[in-house]
């Protein structure tokens, strides 16, 4: 499954990205203000362009997703003092973000060691990576965090991690289109009012 705007309408397109949440949000008496920014997607050359300078291949869902549109961006206000009156609330923002392309930047910071991997034991995963290992941003959570694609080589089939930013990788998804990043953010910033459960569970690559 990929993330291709011509099969649908390009409404249909960003209401499976976001889970239903601007349904939910839209019902909701805290969220005022809600913004959803749409992009162009990127030419396959450009894709490619990317993936040449950074020495990594992009998975196909990633790469579908960046040629629909590229990146992503709906943000929102909302408050916890909603019977007051407009002067008295205290507005906090939310925002749920992938990034472009071009800011799919590498990050660094995290330990080495001589051989990079991914041990599997569960539902418990760890991840030991090198100087080969290759960590990407794909969005933003809080001052905290980020979740990040991972390469633990060069040539290896990339995953979902959050990295906490101290050295701690968190495993989410084996790709992109399993566990749809922006549902970090919804975990993360959920408004007043909203619940987990109002969000429905389909994959946003299913655009029907």
């Amino acid at each position: 499954m990929g993330f291709v705007v011509d099969k649908v309408s390009e409404d249909s397109f960003y209401e499976n990205l976001l889970l239903g949440l601007s349904r939910v949000l839209d019902r909701s008496q805290c969220v005022s203000k809600l913004s959803l920014k749409r992009l162009s997607g990127i030419r396959q050359v450009d894709i490619r362009a990317w993936e040449h300078n950074n020495g990594v291949i992009l998975p196909e869902d990633l790469r579908s997703f960046y040629s629909s549109t590229d990146g992503f961006l709906f943000s929102y206000e909302f408050s916890y003092d909603f019977h007051s009156s407009d002067e008295e609330k205290n507005i906090r923002l939310g925002v749920i973000q992938i990034n472009p392309l071009n800011d799919l930047i590498r990050t660094f910071g995290y330990e080495t060691k001589n051989t990079a991997q991914v041990q599997h034991n569960g539902n418990i995963h760890s991840l030991t990576l090198s100087r080969e290992s290759k960590v990407f941003e794909l969005a933003h959570v809080d001052e905290k965090g980020k979740v990040v694609l991972v390469y633990p080589t060069t040539y290896s089939v990339p995953a979902i991690w959050l990295y906490s930013g101290q050295m701690h990788f968190s495993y989410l998804a084996e790709d992109f289109t399993r566990h749809p990043v922006l549902a970090v953010h919804l975990l993360q910033r959920a408004p007043p009012g909203v619940e987990q459960r109002d969000v429905q569970p389909h994959s946003p690559g299913s655009l029907t």
